[in-house]
């Protein structure tokens, strides 16, 4: 054998008799020599196998597959968390809302006009103020403090002038005010208190100008009064 041939390794590929492989070692590669009597280009038949075998020093399997790298244990993975923290609350208003959900109308509505003293325009604090002045008008109503219902909701109307529902509870007081005073002033009169009477049908001018009723008994109280008071000066001489 050559100088040559001895540095080749033969490699007889089953299934292909008339092929052979050799591995050159001073090239350090696989050469592929045909003949030896085989036809040239030979075909494989379909599915056969080639397998070469290992050779010492030179292995020819698949590579082995590398491990994905794992995270490393003393570094663990930071989570992101959601902050629970909601909105920021003013103090001064949440002591308004507590208060107003107690029904401690007043000092709910001093809380907070301290607050808007400070923050005149905090639209929160606005409604909070709109809130307390309507169930503290309504609550007053309830009683019957009529008096103290409609001052409370006469500042409310500021606050909310187009708004039906303090509107018509406004209105309600109202006429319940004018229909108290009234009563009043007759039963007054009744008792010949015309002085009493007359303060009586003038508040009711106060609420409802326009009350033909007030204005007439007034009238007629005070022409009553002034011929009183002039037969009393007279008996009096």
């Amino acid at each position: 054998m050559s100088q040559s041939r001895a540095n080749q390794l033969s490699v007889i590929l089953p299934g292909v008799p008339t092929r052979r492989s050799f591995f050159d070692g001073k090239l350090g590669a696989w050469t592929f020599h045909y003949g030896f009597g085989s036809p040239p280009n030979p075909k494989l038949t379909p599915g056969t196998v080639l397998k070469i075998p290992e050779i010492p020093g030179l292995p020819l399997g698949r590579p082995e597959s590398v491990p994905a790298a794992r995270p490393r244990q003393d570094t663990p993975a930071v989570k992101a968390e959601a902050s629970e923290e909601g909105p920021y609350a003013n103090p001064a208003l949440l002591e308004a809302k507590g208060a107003l959900e107690k029904g401690d109308y007043v000092v709910a509505l001093a809380t907070v006009d301290q607050f808007l003293g400070q923050n005149p325009r905090n639209g929160e604090a606005v409604e909070i103020k709109r809130a307390v002045l309507f169930q503290q008008g309504k609550a007053l109503s309830e009683q019957n403090k009529l008096t103290d219902s409609y001052t409370v909701l006469t500042q409310l109307t500021k606050l909310s002038p187009k708004d039906n529902t303090v509107a018509s509870l406004l209105g309600n007081v109202r006429g319940r005010l004018v229909q108290q005073h009234y009563n009043q002033g007759v039963r007054l009169y009744r008792e010949e208190k015309l002085a009493a009477a007359i303060s009586e049908w003038r508040s009711v001018l106060q609420y409802e100008p326009s009350h033909e009723g007030a204005k007439r008994n007034i009238e007629q109280a005070e022409r009553l009064l002034k011929g009183l008071q002039e037969r009393q000066q007279k008996q009096g001489r």
